[in-house]
């Protein structure tokens, strides 16, 4: 909201001072529910509630709602009116179990290090970091003094007190403020040059880490001490790590560390206060950064930012109001809650929040200001306001004020931890050697080591984030659609269980949570107990050890019925949680919750095989500063003419030959040890990396080695092995013609565990345990090929260098060639644990398109606008970090160490989706060609009716557009449009049609929706992440949300330039694109959001012709297409 619009609003006592969505909104005024007042002295029982309750966009919580809108008018005009309303209230029923540890465990105090981070979002870099650290057991107290004419003011002087209590009664002793403060920050500007800048970010951040392990040694005073970490926000700890990350990957090891990664998972490595006070308090502000939580009063305590500076007596609030405390303001209004005017009687003023802050880093004026950068405010071209905003900055200037606001802020924030006082006792902190504590001199930094660091740390991020939005109670996580409450819990035997959907004092329909509901067959779960009460919130315990992982095999939302299978392993690691199995018949629970499962069944291997590899010769070939990859071996000009020879006469199914793109990719990368090749969509990439493995067999491979052919997913491993069985008959033979003796080759895939869905073709599928006696037979007098999984080909590995004959290696099971595919999508921890199995005179080759999807990983690691983001670069996926190594090492690579390929002729999209993507391809150099237009005489065939047009045309795009504006994760109304599609399709064959959403909960409404067209015309309803390297003749995309703050919240996900190219690059015949007039309208506000917007705004530029228009659900639909006549 502008200034003008939180002002008004407050004024006119506007429900969106909730911070609710629009769509919430909306719906409360469709039944009377105008303002706040209305909505906090709404009857939970009337009728108002029940016609609520059955509208499919209502996802909150009505009583919880209430709560908030009574608080929320206490700071309104007339607001004092209400006697049993304050600024912050508790919601004790809602906030379930606290994500705050006790401050004594097993009896000994716990070391509290309150963190702030200062961010600087010119550079995006680290500005400052300041830490309070403490033991003490009394509570700090920024206290209020009366002076001589009666009036309370803050006092300078920060102490704490301790409660004592005598006869029953409260008393409170004084003492001095106990703890340590270290704070450090950039004392002078950037200087745009960025390994310079890196090496000021490192020293700011290397120095804070250094002397608070000193500080936490002063304040424990003991051998061995647990710590814990407290951030107003979770921002605050993902622009720390970011950091670290950055400057060093050692750095962040040190801080896993220190964060205390290296214990198990069941344990918060830090608390977020933002999350608690939102979670655990209505408040009086719609903002929720520190600043305006702590202008509140808490029950009579208040803080306050007044400080004694050199002799001065200085209010930090006022110092630094210029956007952190200036978000509230004294207005007049008249007696009738107008806005005052020159004739206004009974004018009286009202502070009013005008500006909504959530999370407020000081703002880069001040940076400048301090460094001294920012424009003469005495110069004469300047306004009066633009002077005067600079004066205020420059404030900064003056000694030690910005040292001590930042100390306030670590002050701030232990304070309102303290006014907390629900602890949750079940958190557990081990004791850490205070002298082992991390040494943050820094030494040689490793890529396995920086792998290992990432995958922990990243699995740390993501199970306490789970916890801390677990312990919420069920019945506000149902609201969400992220829990389905399930009792009558029975084990089958054999580790089957049953439940029966349990909504009884939800408030929530079976349809609407349908409607809403992120989990769905075939979803990872967390099956775990809970009370029968929904507003009580499960335990720690209960969510991490009293439950299991498991697979849900069906869902019945008619019945009621739930199915799941307990899918875990008997040994956890860090990356799995606890969890029981179910080998016999038995009750289990009487109520549970059916939540998405945090754990991970890859990681835990992966970081085995990191661990086992630190100081590999791959680790150095993949060192960023200064990579050593052997340059390829040369094979003979005379051998190079024979292959080429080879690939440009050979005939391919379909009457197909190679071209040119295709062909020297294969023989460039016979010339190269590590091999880039970039295949947008349709370009015949898949088909291009089998005859490139087969060649590179033939030219350096002979019986007995083994070669390595791996992906993200089994999908895209069998696509290639059954690619490459396809294509080896074909080859062979034109080998032969040619007198080139070709090498037996015998194809096989290594499951993980049973074989449960054979390959086919002529690919022997086998189990990664036990293997070996297969494994050698299939080797012998042939070179074998291996496909699988990472977790798979890991899994065999650790099995056969147990064995003979590899075991006899000092290197272990070795391959001489590795391939991934789709290596876009693998994460590059996963692809290095692969690559140290690889041969130091071998060869390795990544197939994949980085301009389709990224690896999935929980933290934000990526948020820059520079290269190279993380020297290291962990977080990113293996094809994006060679091509970084490639592009950004001190040292420059030979084309015989990396080189990179790039197809560009497109066999499969029509030629309308391929002008529409070619723009993205054009960022990486690559001019995306693709088939012959359609004839404009077969696009004037003439077709009856309207939707008929869609499916029976032959135009290749489509864009359906509605006015729908309320929608946030489902949509009913793109529902009915796609069904009328299909109605109107006339004969589709089987298979032929699939349906791409963003958002489970639509894929969810979808499935049951069109339960008529799902396993027969339409074979595919799922998220696009399930259908990259996919393809269907029709394509219909379903973008979902349409209400503008959802598309503003999520427009990164939303309008992501990678998901959408997949989304509209998976079609042969025909795309149809449905969506919302506010989402193809948006316009980003951030510069980089509007980028990713590329596609859409090409989508809405390209479709102009205007086919029909037409009524659905009461909103208008506009069909449009592509104008073939215009484009010559």
């Amino acid at each position: 909201m502008s200034v003008h619009c939180l002002a008004e609003s407050a004024r006119e006592r506007r429900l969106e001072l909730l911070g609710i969505d629009a769509s919430i909104v909306s719906a409360l005024h469709k039944v009377g529910v105008k303002t706040i007042d209305d909505l906090a002295d709404i009857d939970l029982t009337g009728n108002q509630v029940a016609q609520i309750q059955k509208d499919l966009s209502f996802r909150d919580n009505l009583e919880l709602l209430k709560l908030k809108a009574q608080t929320r008018r206490r700071t309104l005009p007339d607001g004092d009116y209400h006697p049993d309303t304050y600024e912050v209230k508790p919601l004790p029923k809602y906030s379930g179990q606290s994500q705050l540890p006790e401050h004594s465990i097993n009896s000994e105090r716990l070391i509290r290090v309150y963190l702030s981070v200062e961010y600087d979002y010119v550079e995006n870099r680290i500005g400052a970091l300041a830490a309070h650290v403490t033991k003490s057991e009394g509570k700090l107290d920024p206290k209020f003094l009366q002076n001589e004419d009666g009036k309370w003011q803050p006092d300078p002087k920060i102490q704490e007190y301790i409660e004592e209590r005598n006869d029953n009664k409260a008393i409170y002793k004084e003492k001095e403020l106990e703890g340590k403060d270290v704070i450090k920050f950039k004392t002078s500007a950037w200087t745009g040059e960025y390994k310079e800048d890196n090496g000021s970010e490192k020293e700011l951040i290397q120095g804070f880490l250094l002397e608070l392990v000193d500080a936490i040694a002063e304040v424990a005073e003991t051998e061995k001490a647990a710590i814990h970490f407290y951030v107003w926000s979770r921002q605050e700890m993902t622009q720390l790590l970011e950091g670290c990350s950055r400057v060093s990957s050692q750095l962040l090891s040190h801080l896993r560390e220190l964060l205390g990664c290296r214990e198990s998972l069941e344990q918060l490595i830090y608390s977020c206060l933002y999350d608690e006070v939102d979670r655990r308090y209505a408040l009086g502000w719609t903002g929720r950064d520190l600043a305006v939580v702590t202008s509140l009063k808490w029950f009579g305590r208040r803080y306050h930012w007044r400080r004694k500076i050199a002799g001065q007596i200085v209010n930090l609030d006022q110092i630094f109001s210029q956007d952190v405390f200036d978000f509230k303001n004294n207005l007049e209004i008249d007696s009738n809650n107008q806005w005052a005017t020159s004739n206004s009687q009974n004018v009286r003023k009202h502070q009013f929040e005008i500006r909504l802050r959530y999370f407020n880093s000081l703002s880069a004026a001040y940076w400048r200001a301090y460094w001294r950068l920012l424009p003469d405010p005495n110069d004469p071209a300047l306004t009066p306001k633009l002077k005067n905003s600079i004066e205020r900055y420059n404030q900064a200037q003056k000694p030690i004020y910005l040292k001590e606001y930042f100390r306030a802020r670590t002050h701030a924030i232990r304070w309102i931890e303290e006014g907390i006082q629900f602890k949750n006792p079940e958190i557990t902190k081990e004791p850490l050697t205070i002298a082992d504590l991390p040494d943050f001199n820094l030494g040689v930094d490793d890529a396995a080591q920086a792998g290992i660091d990432f995958l922990r740390l990243d699995q740390h991020v993501k199970v306490t984030d789970w916890i801390a939005s677990h312990l919420v109670p069920p019945i506000y996580r149902v609201s969400l659609g992220r829990t389905i409450p399930v009792k009558n819990v029975v084990s089958q035997g054999n580790n089957r269980l049953t439940a029966e959907i349990h909504l009884d004092q939800y408030n929530i329909t079976s349809e609407v949570l349908q409607a809403n509901c992120t989990i769905d067959q075939g979803s990872f779960v967390r099956l775990s107990p809970s009370y029968d009460a929904p507003n009580k919130g499960q335990t720690i315990k209960q969510l991490l050890g009293g439950g299991s992982t498991c697979v849900v095999e069906a869902i019945d939302w008619d019945s009621g019925e739930v199915e799941l299978s307990v899918r875990q392993t008997n040994s956890p690691d860090r990356y799995q949680l606890r969890g029981r199995f179910f080998p016999n018949g038995e009750d289990i629970y009487d109520c549970a919750t059916i939540d998405e499962s945090p754990s991970d069944f890859v990681a835990g291997r992966v970081d085995q095989k990191l661990q086992n590899s630190q100081g590999n010769y791959v680790c150095q070939w993949l060192a960023p500063q200064n990579p050593q990859i052997p340059p390829q071996t040369a094979l003979s000009a005379s051998d190079l003419e024979q292959y080429r020879n080879l690939l440009q006469t050979l005939p391919l199914p379909n009457s197909k030959q190679l071209d040119d793109k295709q062909i020297a990719a294969v023989i460039d990368g016979l010339k190269t040890r590590i091999q880039l090749l970039q295949g947008p969509p349709g370009t015949g990439k898949t088909e291009t990396t089998a005859i490139a493995t087969f060649l590179r067999i033939l030219a350096r491979r002979s019986a007995g080695d083994i070669v390595l052919i791996t992906a993200h997913t089994h999908t895209a491993v069998d696509n290639l092995l059954l690619r490459l069985d396809s294509l080896l008959p074909i080859l062979r033979q034109q080998a032969e013609n040619l007198g080139i003796t070709v090498p037996e080759i015998q194809l096989s895939k290594v499951h993980s565990s049973q074989v449960e869905s054979p390959t086919g073709g002529n690919v022997q599928d086998f189990s990664s345990k036990p293997c070996v006696k297969k494994v050698n037979q299939m080797r012998n007098n042939a070179v074998l090929v291996i496909g699988g999984t990472t977790s798979g080909i890991l899994k065999m590995a650790e099995e056969l260098n147990q064995r003979k004959p590899f075991c006899n290696s000092n290197q272990g099971f070795q391959v001489s060639l590795l391939i991934v595919d789709e290596a876009s999508m693998m994460v590059f921890p996963h692809f290095l644990a692969l690559a140290t199995l690889v041969r130091n005179d071998g060869e390795i080759m990544l197939a994949g398109d980085r301009r389709q999807l990224a690896p999935i990983v929980t933290h934000d690691w990526e948020n820059e606008d520079r290269p190279p983001v993380v020297i290291y670069q962990a977080y990113v996926s293996a094809y994006q970090a060679i091509q970084n190594l490639k592009e950004n090492s001190d040292i420059k690579l030979s084309d015989e160490a990396i080189l990179r390929s790039t197809l560009s002729l497109t066999f499969r999209l029509p030629s309308v989706i391929c002008e529409l993507i070619a723009r993205i391809y054009r960022l990486d150099d690559i001019e995306l060609q693709g088939k012959a237009k359609i004839e404009d005489t077969e696009e004037n065939q003439v077709i009856d009716g309207t939707w008929e047009k869609l499916l029976q045309g032959n135009s290749g795009l489509y864009l359906v557009l509605h006015s729908e504006r309320l929608s946030r994760l489902s949509n009913p109304v793109e529902v009915e449009i796609i069904k009328q599609i299909l109605d109107a399709g006339g004969e589709i064959a089987d298979g032929s049609v699939a349906i791409i959403t963003p958002h489970r909960a639509q894929r969810t409404l979808l499935k049951t929706e069109l339960a008529e067209y799902y396993g027969n015309t339409v074979d595919v309803i799922d998220t696009v992440e399930k259908l990259q390297g996919g393809e269907r003749q029709n394509v219909i995309v379903s973008a979902t949300a349409s209400e503008p703050s959802a598309i503003s919240k999520n427009v990164e996900f939303i309008l992501d330039l990678n998901r959408s190219n997949v989304a509209f690059s998976r079609v042969q015949q025909r795309l149809i694109v449905v969506c919302s007039k506010t989402l193809i309208d948006y316009i980003p506000a951030e510069f980089e959001h509007y980028e990713q917007t590329m596609l859409w705004k090409a989508l809405r530029s390209e479709c102009s012709e205007l086919i029909f228009n037409a009524n659905v659900n009461g909103h208008t639909v506009e069909v449009f297409t592509y104008p073939f006549k215009s484009k010559e």
